[in-house]
């Protein structure tokens, strides 16, 4: 996911202002909350990664997973099915 598709996702609730980093599995953005006034870091799955759906079929939990963790597929949050 660029910067544009993740601003224009999520860009009536934060400001994304820069990347942190990058990790095997995800990239990590650094943006504003704009609801909350304060900073926070959106973690964005590659979706080459796949290995929280892999995870969830095999009755895995993350745990880093909650309701502030929000996963995005085309700008819309995608849930994993119930086993």
């Amino acid at each position: 996911m660029t910067v544009d598709q993740l601003t224009s996702a999520l860009g009536d609730r934060y400001r994304i202002q820069r990347e942190l980093g990058q990790g095997g599995m995800a990239v990590v953005y650094l943006a504003h909350d704009l609801k909350h006034e304060r900073q926070v870091a959106i973690k964005v799955l590659r979706p080459d990664a796949d290995a929280l759906g892999y995870a969830h079929q095999r009755q895995i939990i993350h745990h880093d997973i909650k309701p502030e963790n929000i996963l995005l597929a085309d700008g819309h949050a995608l849930g994993h099915p119930r086993p």
